[in-house]
């Protein structure tokens, strides 16, 4: 049999193959040894990489694009082909994948988990454990406690002695304020801060041409400091108007928006910041 080296093949053929090879999804392998595993989110994707698993992941969302594998579309809107065709031992979404898509996808891979995550600090315990528990890798415990005993100790040692503030995503496009029941409210009160944001989880905060929903919830709670999730502070953030006692500080959305462990990066950070530490607790 004659074989024919990719040079032989004329010029049309050789459209056709490469054609072709656009056309295939990204390679799907994982690292030796690992369950191949999808992550459905990229907060997943960050407890994955705490616990040493990133390197078996062969599928993740659309908003993974660095992890270069398979697109498995978004939290919402699955793709169920692709994901089909990972033969992943382990498909991971959060509870923003209605139950009954989870339930379509669940026989299509080995197992599936759908994490709660976002109202408390616990919560992202209990997701390190369970994925390790479902991987039958649970000689890896040993970094579910160590997450959750340093992130309260650096919590409790910046004693923000009550200061009241307020927790913003930013402050334009569309901005939100964290409220009671979330997991940044937890972390931010065991650190000694009284967060002053409405009862629901998330408070969305519309910014039209005749009202500033920011300004006003900023004017309704009275904050000593309002924290903004931006790396540096935004001409919008500049323009809000403030009480006198209350200041703008910004804080790394890379270190807080993720329940994930990358939240003890964010803890150091705002440990060491000084800006809030110049207003006291209102009186």
């Amino acid at each position: 049999m004659k074989l024919l080296s990719f040079n032989s093949i004329n010029s049309l053929s050789r459209i056709a193959l490469l054609g072709l090879f656009c056309l295939m999804p990204l390679q799907a392998v994982a690292q030796d040894g690992c369950q191949r595993i999808i992550s459905q989110s990229p907060y997943i994707t960050h407890q994955l990489d705490y616990l040493g698993l990133k390197e078996c992941i062969v599928g993740a969302s659309r908003y993974d694009k660095a992890l270069n594998v398979a697109n498995t579309g978004g939290l919402f809107d699955p793709d169920k082909q692709i994901i089909e065709s990972l033969n992943a031992d382990l498909w991971i979404t959060s509870n923003w994948t209605k139950q009954a898509l989870f339930d379509e996808i669940t026989p299509l891979v080995g197992k599936a988990l759908r994490l709660d995550s976002f109202e408390s600090m616990s919560q992202i315990e209990s997701n390190l454990s369970l994925i390790l528990q479902t991987l039958g890798r649970t000689d890896l415990q040993v970094k579910v406690d160590d997450f959750a005993r340093n992130w309260r100790s650096q919590a409790k040692a910046i004693n923000a002695q009550g200061q009241r503030v307020l927790l913003i995503s930013s402050c334009s496009g569309q901005p939100y304020a964290f409220g009671q029941k979330s997991y940044l409210t937890d972390l931010f009160t065991l650190a000694g801060f009284k967060v002053v944001g409405e009862n629901p989880r998330i408070t969305h905060l519309p910014i039209t041409q005749n009202a500033n929903a920011l300004e006003q919830l900023i004017a309704k709670t009275q904050p000593d400091t309002v924290f903004i999730f931006e790396q540096t502070l935004s001409n919008a953030c500049r323009l809000v108007s403030l009480p006198k006692h209350s200041t703008i500080v910004t804080l790394d959305g890379h270190d807080f928006l993720q329940p994930a462990p990358t939240l003890l990066l964010g803890l150091e950070k705002l440990h060491k910041n000084p800006m809030w530490r110049l207003k006291g607790p209102t009186p």
